[in-house]
């Protein structure tokens, strides 16, 4: 199928409650990290509309509306799911709820997914929260560790929720691989199987492949699609493993998928076919000890751009990664190197054009999405990079940006 179809059908089904310009959950409206805006042309001036103060963390914003929303962290104690007026910055609710607990890297790691009645969020420590968007109260909660026997990575939990339908689907990945419950009640509606031996960080993607809704789960030791109205895992794959799996798997066109992560584990574009009742998995082409350790890769227009930094590379320097540009055979076209190397920023695509966050500068750079070379069209300090680490994914929604880094949120206005 062809991918802009792919695109138009995938936007369908996840946006049937959301804005036209939303950015209502985790990689925004489609869950890939690009977006289509006709008013968007470049940064602009890029002017500060409003500045909040935020605890240590990593969880981005999510938009419906005239609001933002963003989970924040409190001294190891507390989860906050805040609602922002996106207009003017105010907080118009907070809903504070006590879940102690420490690991590396302190603070929230994931971003709401909203819809007309419900906030839905997973705190680093393991509490799933149902919030109502009025009145900021909480409707229901469930806790991966008493519930799922889930227990936390070296750096919590990191998953942001996924939204079908009239239920919410996150994955514990112990003997419940992943679970759907209700939206309004959180009673369970569905429970699939286990998926692999090892956890892992990747957020559930729901997508149209090999002609149906798929749901694409990764662990950090296998991958799987699934009935995202019954969770049957209708394929499963166990080729490939990552110390941690953090991006999630990116959907190259109706039956490929492009995996990547970091730790040396390299990347690997697979094919998924169909043959009476079984499905065959057919590797590509592999990548060794190139990947991206923590943000999804970007497809467009029969290419993959990606941070491709990870550990090693950042540590020695000796393999200069950046931001790269591969052909869908694994061929480099490009990278960027040293200039920008990004660190483990975050990047995604407005139109044609690649937006990055650089994460240890707090610069966004704005360049082309072009096969041939890296072309940089501008960039602008907007963070202040206080205690680097600025890893967390960009949110873009009609003209707005919202970024943040360790001590704070900023909305910045493109146009």
């Amino acid at each position: 199928m062809n991918r802009m179809v792919l695109a138009v059908l995938t936007f369908a089904v996840l946006t049937s409650t959301s804005w036209a310009n939303d950015w209502p959950q985790f990689l925004g409206p489609t869950r890939t990290g690009t977006i289509k805006d006709a008013k968007f042309k470049n940064l602009g001036s890029l002017k500060e509309v409003w500045s909040i103060d935020l605890g240590s963390g990593f969880g981005g914003a999510a938009t419906s509306g005239s609001e933002a929303f963003v989970l924040d962290r409190d001294d190891d104690d507390n989860d906050i799911v805040k609602c922002i007026d996106i207009k003017t910055g105010k907080i118009k609710w907070s809903n504070s709820y006590n879940n102690p607990g420490r690991f590396g890297f302190p603070g929230s790691r994931s971003i709401p997914a909203v819809d007309d009645n419900f906030v839905f969020t997973m705190g680093s420590v393991g509490d799933v929260v149902c919030t109502n968007r009025k009145t900021g109260k909480t409707i229901w909660k469930k806790d991966l560790k008493k519930d799922y026997k889930s227990e936390p990575e070296n750096w919590g939990f990191g998953q942001s929720p996924l939204l079908y339908g009239d239920t919410v689907i996150f994955a514990p990945l112990t003997s419940k691989g992943v679970v759907a419950l209700d939206k309004a009640t959180g009673k369970t509606v569905w429970e699939s199987k286990e998926i692999g031996k090892k956890d892992g960080y990747a957020s559930p993607l729901l997508t149209k492949f090999l002609n149906q809704e798929m749901i694409i789960q990764q662990c950090s030791d296998a991958v799987a699609g699934l009935d995202p109205k019954t969770g049957k895992i209708i394929w499963q794959w166990e080729g490939y493993s990552v110390k941690w799996a953090i991006p999630a798997p990116v959907v190259v066109d109706q039956n490929t998928l492009f995996l990547t992560g970091g730790y040396g584990a390299g990347s690997v574009m697979i094919q998924v076919s169909k043959s009476g009742s079984s499905y065959n998995v057919n590797e590509v082409f592999r990548l060794k000890k190139t990947g991206s350790q923590i943000h999804a890769p970007i497809v467009f227009e029969n290419h993959i751009y990606a941070n491709f930094n990870e550990n090693d590379n950042l540590k020695k320097r000796g393999k200069k990664q950046g931001l790269t540009c591969i052909d869908l055979k694994g061929s480099t076209k490009w990278n960027t190197g040293e200039k920008p190397n990004l660190n483990r920023g975050s990047v995604i695509l407005i139109n044609n054009h690649l937006l990055a966050l650089d994460g240890d500068t707090g610069e966004l750079i704005l360049s082309v999405a072009n096969p041939s070379g890296y072309k940089e069209v501008s960039r602008k300090k907007v963070l202040t990079g206080k205690g680097k680490n600025i890893w967390s994914p960009i949110c873009y929604t009609g003209g707005l940006l919202i970024v943040r880094d360790q001590n704070q949120m900023k909305c910045l206005k493109v146009y």
